[in-house]
């Protein structure tokens, strides 16, 4: 129905399925103690849609290409929240052994746990990258970590910005 009743923007169309598919998933009888489960639901990358001049993603390393949505619901939450730092796909293994009462894993990433009862996580750089313009016009790899509040960019031209959580 996405594709006739939201013609006019194929991404809006993709957002409204997948809602639609989660909201089935979630409803199912597979899914009847999903209260019990850590469920996880992130992307691996958001659309430009015509911000900066990138029509899609993968070229660009802007906000929002890496800016991606993280949703963690685990069986011991006592209420849904939204955590305003700088966090990485990398923090999500950390984060669930951590709920779970598992040994830290031994990776890149950090436990959430402390920014779900309050309180805060230790500082340090998030990095990001793109070999997409590379690969597709032969440019130069895009690479580019955000630090207290400082997200420098390292590209030909390099670019470094000042931002807040709401220009996240």
């Amino acid at each position: 129905p996405w594709a006739t009743e939201l013609k006019g923007s194929p991404y809006d169309g993709a957002i409204a399925s997948m809602d639609a598919a989660l909201a089935g998933f979630f409803a199912s009888s597979a899914m009847k103690e999903w209260r019990e489960w850590y469920v996880v639901i992130c992307a691996d990358h958001g659309e430009s849609l015509g911000d900066h001049g990138e029509s899609r993603h993968g070229i660009l390393i802007y906000e929002p290409v890496m800016r991606v949505p993280l949703l963690i619901h685990g069986p011991r939450q006592r209420s849904p929240g939204r955590i305003h730092e700088w966090v990485s796909l990398v923090d999500v293994l950390p984060a669930i052994r951590d709920f779970d009462g598992m040994p830290p894993a031994t990776c890149d990433g950090v436990s959430l746990r402390p920014l779900f009862e309050g309180g805060a996580i230790p500082s340090r750089p998030i990095f990001m990258g793109s070999q997409g313009g590379m690969m597709s016009f032969g440019w130069a790899p895009l690479f580019g970590a955000i630090v207290d509040g400082m997200k420098y960019i390292q590209a030909p031209l390099p670019e470094c910005y000042a931002i807040s959580d709401s220009s996240a």
